[in-house]
C-alpha cells in the first residue's frame, strides 16, 4: 500500500473515530497548518501534508521531532476542517499620544 493510500486511510480513521480527542497531541495553531494559505484547514492542505509525508520538512514537521510522522499527522488532523483565524499583532508606535507645547 502506498504512503499517500496509507495516509488517506489513517485520516478517515482519525476523523471517523475522534482519536484526536483519545490522543494527547501537541496543540498546533490552525495557521500554521493552513499549508496553501486558503484560509481553511481543508483537502488542498492534506494533500500538500501527504507530499511531505515521512520527510524531514520543517514546515510539515508540526511536532517538530525532524521527521513527518504520524504524530504530525495526528496534529493535523485535529485542526482539519477549522477555519484559519487571522489575528492583527498590535502595532508599536513610536508617537506618543501627549502633546508637547513649546514656548
Amino acid at each position: 500500500m502506498s504512503a499517500n493510500v496509507t495516509l488517506r486511510l489513517a485520516l478517515f480513521i482519525v476523523l471517523a473515530l475522534g482519536l484526536p480527542a483519545m490522543i494527547q497531541a501537541q496543540t498546533v495553531s490552525n495557521a500554521r497548518v493552513d499549508f496553501d494559505g486558503d484560509g481553511t484547514i481543508g483537502f488542498g492542505d492534506f494533500i500538500l501534508f501527504g507530499q511531505n509525508f515521512q520527510s524531514d520538512h520543517p514546515m510539515f514537521d508540526l511536532s517538530g521531532n525532524g521527521t513527518v510522522d504520524f504524530l504530525d499527522f495526528v496534529a493535523f488532523a485535529s485542526v482539519f476542517g477549522q477555519t484559519v483565524v487571522q489575528v492583527e499583532a498590535p502595532r508599536m508606535s513610536w508617537a506618543t499620544s501627549r502633546q508637547t507645547t513649546y514656548g
